[in-house]
């Protein structure tokens, strides 16, 4: 992780490996991902009110994480500024948001 970055999150979308970073205040990644973090930010419940209710009235970089663990079909590693955290395999992950 690069020290501009305040997290990095990587996943699949329809079985595509992809990669979003929040960087120097700016979210970065792909468009079919961006898509589908607009798509959630649309549903009313999920909405930039609540979400930034659940991250303390913000909608910066926490927000945005929220949204993209969300959008991601299925999330293999996620790392930020105050740590790092990976699952040991995408089976162990699909395993693990199952239970």
């Amino acid at each position: 992780m690069d020290a501009e970055e305040a997290f990095r999150i990587e996943g699949f979308v329809a079985d595509k490996p992809m990669v979003a970073r929040w960087v120097s205040g700016s979210l970065q990644a792909p468009v079919e991902l961006l898509r589908r973090v607009q798509a959630l930010a649309r549903l009313g419940d999920d909405g930039p009110e609540g979400m930034r209710e659940r991250t303390g009235g913000e909608s910066g970089p926490m927000s945005a994480l929220l949204y993209l663990m969300r959008a991601f079909d299925m999330v293999t590693v996620i790392e930020s500024a105050i740590g790092a955290h990976r699952a040991a395999s995408p089976r162990s992950a699909r395993t693990a948001w199952a239970d």
